[in-house]
């Protein structure tokens, strides 16, 4: 899975550890992306407010659909850390 431009990583201004994340039941080419590193899954449930990108280096994801969603501290610092939203 490719992105059509190239994006940076809002924490570390880097790109070169972006992948998109991908939301619903992985299919088994899903998997082996995960696998590989090429995408993040993003779990089954999809809402308004979930993040496209996946920084690995940072452990961070960003790029929010609907920014104004979510909390007054992810709008303003525009990621969330992996660890707080993830289980």
């Amino acid at each position: 899975m490719s992105t059509s431009k190239v994006r940076s990583c809002p924490k570390c201004g880097k790109s070169d550890a972006i992948v998109p994340i991908m939301y619903g039941m992985p299919a088994g080419e899903a998997m082996e992306e995960a696998e590989r590193g090429e995408i993040a899954l993003g779990g089954c449930m999809v809402g308004d407010i979930d993040p496209g990108y996946s920084c690995r280096r940072c452990l961070i994801s960003f790029e929010f659909a609907r920014p104004e969603l979510t909390s007054p501290d992810v709008a303003r610092r525009g990621w969330i850390e992996e660890t707080s939203n993830r289980q």
